[in-house]
């Protein structure tokens, strides 16, 4: 596009010189830049206030270089020579125009440093610094958030509640240090196989939780027996050779239209049965809230 633009604008200074041809193909070739940009931006422009402001932009861009030009140029006829030109009102809406862009682009941008700034800020607090999930606060905003999408939808949401066991032996025995290690490595492999349509935090200080949208019990369950397995099974550095971790999970799948608190309360109660039960384990929750089914008990 700007190759084409300066060829243009070189063959009607040259070879044909023609200064309302010159004008149309510089602002042309200024304008189709500026769609380029939209293009781009078009994909991403539902990320944020700032992607959003830099696509109407860049479509303002592209009107102000093609629409204008046009609508002046037909309203106020050719320009046969530099004679008048800068006094036309082409180059008054010219220059007012672009002034108007420089100052949106430069408020644009002053307004993107901010978001940036807010949005590390609240990532900030919003993340535990040691597991690298989300905290407590962080989990519930996130998980309030994606079973409000999955109950207009009408698709199954779970929670996976996972709790390191033996965990403050394990501090006493090989120190702080080694405990950080295992909550680290623990939370890296849980971010690994939640991926990004879920959400896994931090919310205790040896106890996370999952919760998996678009899955039922069984694929929570699923879901659960593969990091159980997968983490039991691997070496941890920095504790000794031989040294097994393992971890309890409680699982609960989303009924009606049930609250995060309940929930949390049936993946909890499930994951105190695997605890009390050996540890190393896998236990769910086919409780079935109140609210469920208490319009069946009353026609019955």
């Amino acid at each position: 596009m700007t190759g084409g633009g300066l060829a243009a604008f070189a063959w009607f200074m040259f070879v044909q010189p023609d200064l309302t041809w010159r004008v149309l193909a510089m602002n042309f070739g200024f304008g189709a830049l500026s769609l380029l940009v939209a293009a781009e931006l078009r994909t991403v422009r539902n990320n944020g206030p700032t992607e959003k402001i830099l696509f109407v932009l860049s479509l303002l861009s592209a009107l102000n270089f093609t629409a204008r030009t046009l609508i002046v140029i037909v309203a106020h006829g050719p320009f046969p020579s530099y004679d008048g030109f800068y006094g036309s009102s082409y180059w008054t809406t010219a220059l007012l125009s672009h002034a108007l862009l420089s100052l949106l682009i430069a408020l644009c941008l002053f307004t993107a440093a901010a978001l940036d700034v807010m949005k590390a800020l609240k990532a900030e607090t919003h993340t535990d610094p040691l597991s690298g999930l989300l905290n407590r606060r962080g989990f519930e905003e996130r998980a309030a958030h994606l079973l409000d999408q999955c109950a207009k939808a009408g698709f199954p949401i779970a929670l996976v509640l996972a709790d390191l066991d033996h965990f403050k032996a394990l501090n006493d025995q090989h120190g702080h240090e080694a405990g950080d290690r295992v909550i680290a490595d623990f939370a890296a492999k849980l971010r690994l196989a939640t991926g990004t349509h879920g959400a896994a935090g931090r919310i205790g200080g040896e106890e996370f939780a999952v919760l998996l949208p678009l899955s039922d019990l069984g694929s929570a369950r699923l879901f659960a027996e593969a990091i159980r397995s997968y983490y039991s099974a691997g070496a941890i550095d920095g504790l000794p050779p031989g040294v097994r971790v393992t971890a309890s999970f409680g699982v609960a799948a989303r009924t009606g239209n049930e609250g995060l608190a309940p929930l949390m309360r049936r993946a909890d109660e499930a994951l105190y049965k695997a605890k009390r039960n050996g540890r190393d384990s896998v236990r769910l929750s086919y409780e079935r809230p109140e609210t469920a089914f208490a319009p069946e008990l009353l026609s019955v």
